[in-house]
């Protein structure tokens, strides 16, 4: 139900998604653009039953605006990605020279905020930086990106660490998806 499909197509090097619009078996659904590495990507939410199958077709028209169903919105130095089942407040900006955490609290069916990440590092942050780059109306997803002092790794390259925190419609579950280079013994956690 609601499960995020990338649909496989070669967009249209016009494409806007103001002028088109995704039909599903001739019915007109919501979709959303991301774009990852420099190529653009399309999504939609689809419900498939076991061996079911859905035909798409993008069609040159102005699309209807489909309710979101995750909202993204700012809230002090914080994102917060919303799906109305569960949310996730995300740092926006660096508070001072403190390296907030990528995931900051988790917002239950219930309503009740939980929980609260730590950085575990000796190393000294020197750069954050977020950007919203899932805006619904089907996900939520921001980027985090941090740099810290000093070099890692095999290859000796600036100590980082990368995020994409992103949440999905109707599910109570976060995805994180994250890449770094740091020295042993550096890392976030959360406690809930």
């Amino acid at each position: 139900r609601n499960e995020l499909v990338r649909l496989k197509v070669d967009l249209p090097t016009d494409y806007d998604q103001a002028r088109w619009r995704v039909l599903e078996d001739g019915q007109e659904v919501a979709s959303q653009v991301e774009q990852i590495e420099g190529k653009t990507f399309l999504w939609v939410a689809a419900n498939l039953s076991k061996g079911q199958k859905r035909s798409y077709v993008l069609e040159k028209a102005a699309p209807k605006q489909f309710p979101p169903r995750v909202t993204v919105r700012r809230e002090g130095d914080a994102w917060v990605l919303d799906s109305g089942l569960t949310a996730v407040r995300v740092p926006a900006a660096m508070n001072g020279g403190a390296h907030p955490p990528p995931v900051q609290a988790l917002r239950l069916p219930d309503g009740k905020w939980v929980g609260q990440g730590h950085w575990r590092t000796d190393r000294r942050p020197l750069s954050f930086e977020a950007k919203v780059v899932g805006e619904g109306p089907l996900f939520g997803k921001v980027r985090l990106e941090y740099c810290f002092e000093g070099t890692a790794g095999i290859e000796a390259v600036p100590a980082f660490y990368r995020a994409e925190v992103s949440l999905p419609p109707d599910r109570r579950h976060v995805v994180i998806e994250e890449a770094y280079e740091m020295s042993r013994g550096s890392y976030w956690e959360f406690d809930a």
